[in-house]
């Protein structure tokens, strides 16, 4: 199960999902470069097919990817706080993501882990939405 929202001023989106699986085990697939084109993406609208990452406090991470136009994207950013596996904090901005229908310069987002839900806040620069 899973919910989403836009908050009130319209600078944040909220997501919690139910996943069946340990914390430490969602916290990796989506840490690991090498499981993370396994899974990231949305068929039909573009897939990741390589990341990299330095999994640490001011860490860079790059996801490269593929739209369903065919042209390639790059999404970067950096770790800002990590508490494996209660918590995934990092920034980023999209150079070149075509494939997504609203294009934004950057975005915040907090992932909190418990035994049973990922609860995501996302916040991107509103003015951009």
């Amino acid at each position: 199960m899973a919910t989403t929202q836009i908050t009130p001023d319209n600078n944040a989106v909220l997501a919690e999902i139910f996943i069946a699986a340990p914390p430490d085990r969602v916290f990796q697939a989506l840490t690991d470069p090498a499981q993370m084109p396994l899974w990231w993406g949305e068929k039909d609208m573009y897939r990741i097919t390589e990341c990299k990452n330095d999994l640490r406090p001011g860490g860079k991470w790059v996801s490269v990817g593929v739209g369903a136009d065919g042209k390639s994207f790059q999404v970067d950013g950096e770790y800002i706080e990590i508490d494996r596996p209660r918590l995934l904090v990092s920034a980023g901005t999209q150079a070149s993501l075509t494939c997504i229908i609203r294009r934004y310069a950057s975005s915040l987002s907090r992932a909190t882990f418990t035994d049973c839900n990922i609860a995501v806040r996302s916040a991107s620069a509103p003015a951009l939405w």
